[in-house]
């Protein structure tokens, strides 16, 4: 036995003998016999070098370095108790946490319904979300500091980290014109124009900064605003004559609760449109998610293709 050998059996030895300070009766706890207790004790002993118990024909008693030694016993039984509480947790399916990052349009829309669904089915379940850019999320997952995240779409040529992302599409969203309910652009016989109007793009979404890129060439040159965040862009447009180009999963409560609308294609005069903000699920590949990550992954894209179809 080395130093660094000390096996569990041998430390319920040494803590069983220090609670009762007595052969005997340790042997009996331990189901024993007391020469088979004393050699285990007396191998502990000769690896370490020290006394753990001073002992005559009436008595047993603890030395310093046993006290030290009983501590740290007590300390790895109390560990591997933990450790097989944990497995047996694991083989029964149950599981402490669950780690994954989200988009911030993809949180918006989907992280409320999902964790409230989760909280019913797993309350004892830890969720761990971080919410973040493509980058910040790519760069994590890189890392196994998340097990998946959910973006949209989004690969820039040349760059070998997308090599490693295994990329599950879940739902596909147009991009369109958004205005408020009641706007001027809506009415039956308007004389107004898209181009009589300011514009605006949501910078988290859109690469392409100009109308002709956008595949509106009707509205003027390039967005008067790129706004970031979501909930601010929805609020403008929701109380001015500002038109969002946006995806309708950007503003998929709007959408539903009638304070926005698209504009129809009569009034659009879009030339082909932009390839549909595509929502996805990225992990990495060859990398094994954890039963509760596999669970809401697929509550996620339950909930996407739900809202495509909605909305």
């Amino acid at each position: 036995m080395s130093l660094t050998n000390i096996d569990l059996r041998a430390a319920r030895h040494i803590t069983g003998l220090a609670r009762h300070l007595n052969f005997t009766r340790a042997a009996r706890e331990l189901e024993l016999t007391q020469s088979a207790l004393s050699r285990s004790i007396q191998q502990v002993e000769a690896a370490l070098g020290v006394t753990l118990f001073d002992r005559d024909r009436t008595k047993v008693q603890l030395t310093a370095m046993g006290r030290i030694v009983v501590d740290g016993a007590n300390a790895l039984l109390q560990q591997s108790q933990s450790f097989d509480e944990l497995l047996g947790r694991l083989k029964a399916g149950a599981q402490t946490s669950v780690r994954f990052g989200m988009a911030r349009t993809a949180a918006a829309a989907l992280l409320p319904q999902a964790l409230q669904a989760e909280l019913e089915l797993a309350p004892g379940l830890q969720h761990q979300v971080v919410v973040r850019s493509f980058d910040n999320l790519r760069d994590m997952l890189l890392a196994r500091e998340i097990e998946f995240f959910v973006s949209a779409e989004h690969r820039r040529e040349g760059s070998a980290a997308n090599d490693t992302l295994q990329v599950h599409p879940i739902a596909n969203f147009p991009i369109v014109p958004l205005v408020r309910a009641g706007h001027p652009l809506l009415a039956p016989h308007t004389g107004k124009r898209p181009d009589d109007f300011p514009w605006m793009i949501s910078s988290t979404e859109a690469p392409a900064t100009t109308a002709q890129d956008m595949g509106y060439p009707q509205l003027r040159p390039t967005p008067e605003i790129m706004l970031e965040d979501l909930g601010c862009a929805a609020r403008l447009t929701a109380t001015t004559d500002l038109i969002w180009v946006t995806s309708t999963f950007s503003a998929a409560r709007e959408l539903q609760e009638g304070r926005l609308r698209q504009l129809t294609s009569a009034r659009q005069h879009r030339t082909p449109a932009r390839p549909p903000y595509k929502l996805m699920i990225f992990q990495l590949h060859g990398c094994t998610l954890s039963p509760a990550a596999l669970r809401v992954g697929r509550r996620f894209a339950v909930l996407a293709s739900r809202l495509q179809e909605t909305i």
